[in-house]
This record gives structure tokens, C-alpha cells and sequence, in this order.
């Protein structure tokens, strides 16, 4: 059987890059997933991947009203993930009120499916050695592989403050962090792992994820 059989999966940002394939690669595993971004074009595309298992929802998550009406709609039907892609596709400061909007509209339904939220984040290039013959690396990329670490940090301090408030109710938080040039796809077994209960206590955990990792 499909290790996700019978389970719900929601990927907030599905406008992301990847998202698409990382979409077909978990309904493929068997979880029905509904894919929600504030456009509806892009989520269109990643319905087509595999029409019988992915839903779209076109909506903003800082939408009040919106987000309002739907938790209205979905009341308690269960959710065993919720998978925020949106540090891919927004600022932090969005991204991290578009996953609070979401976690706050689904918090019945997660705690009905015992579920997982999941930031998936990229995580800052490592620091490599180099010969002595080659070029130093430019300033530029040293800002950026900073920045990249800075914001991990805030994600993972985020995520953190959200296992402190939502582990009491049953709910796994757990950050997934992306190396560079990796595709969002190649997170898919993992992201079943935690997405599949029972699962292990994991606290806000954090799970590097490195070049070389497969979607078996």
C-alpha cells in the first residue's frame, strides 16, 4: 500500500518552483493534496500533474475574510500535513504570516489527523575548501551565503515558538532545510515520513536535507 494512502496533504506556496513535481511525487505516494497559492494559473499547471489526486484553491493567505470563510468551510474533516512552501516563494515576513493564517485555519483539522506542519527552507551554501590557486570567493557570495543563514535561523526560530504552542495539541512541527540547487522533489520521502503517522516525538526538529538525497 502507498505509505500516504488515506492521508490529506496541504502545501501552502504552491507557486513555488518544485512545487509541482514535489505535488505529484507525494499524491503518487498516494495522499490526496490540495495545493493553495494566490493565483490560480500556477496552481492549474500543478493540478494537471496528477488531476485525480491534486486540488488547487486559489487564495490570499493574508486575506482575513478569506481565510475566515475557509476555515468556515473545512471545519474538522482531517488534515495529516501541512507543508509550507512559502519561504520559496515570499519574503519572510509574509511567509511567516501566511503559515500562521493556514496553521490557524486548519488547527481542528490537524489536530483530527494527528498532522505535521513543515517549513521547507533553503538553507545557506556550506563553506567549501579551496585550493590555493583559485579564486577567493567574491564578497558577494559570502552576503549572500549570510543572508541565506540568517534567514534559516528565523525560520527555525519560528517554527520552534509554533512546536512550543501546537505540540500540546497533537500537532508535529518540523523544519526541512534544502540545500542549494536541490529540487524540491527530492524532499518528497522524507516529507512522508512526517507526514505518515505515527510518527516520533520531534519537537521542532530540524532535518538537513543534502545533495546526493533521492525520491525513492
Amino acid at each position: 500500500m502507498a505509505r500516504l494512502a488515506g492521508k490529506t496533504i496541504v502545501i501552502i506556496g504552491a507557486m513555488a518552483d518544485g512545487a509541482g513535481p514535489l505535488a505529484q511525487r507525494l499524491a503518487m505516494l498516494g495522499a490526496q493534496i490540495i495545493a493553495i497559492g494566490p493565483l490560480e494559473a500556477p496552481l492549474l499547471r500543478v493540478a494537471r500533474l496528477y488531476p485525480e489526486k491534486i486540488e488547487v484553491l486559489a487564495m490570499d493567505l493574508h486575506d482575513l475574510v478569506a481565510c475566515r470563510r475557509l476555515a468556515r468551510l473545512w471545519g474538522g474533516a482531517p488534515v495529516h500535513g501541512l507543508i509550507n512552501l512559502m519561504p520559496f516563494a515570499a519574503p519572510i515576513g509574509p511567509a511567516q504570516l501566511a503559515l500562521e493564517a493556514a496553521v490557524t485555519i486548519l488547527r481542528p483539522a490537524l489536530v483530527a489527523g494527528q498532522g505535521a506542519v513543515v517549513c521547507v527552507a533553503p538553507a545557506p551554501a556550506p563553506a567549501v575548501a579551496r585550493p590555493t590557486d583559485t579564486p577567493a570567493p567574491t564578497a558577494a557570495n559570502g552576503a549572500r551565503r549570510r543572508l541565506a543563514a540568517v534567514l534559516l535561523a528565523a525560520h527555525q526560530h519560528h517554527m520552534a515558538l509554533l512546536a512550543q504552542a501546537r505540540a500540546p495539541q497533537g500537532i508535529t512541527v518540523a523544519l526541512v532545510a534544502m540545500a542549494p540547487r536541490l529540487a524540491l522533489v527530492a524532499s518528497a520521502p522524507l516529507l512522508a515520513v512526517l507526514c505518515a503517522a505515527p510518527r516520533p516525538s520531534l519537537a521542532g526538529a530540524c532535518f538537513p536535507l543534502q545533495r546526493g538525497a533521492q525520491s525513492d
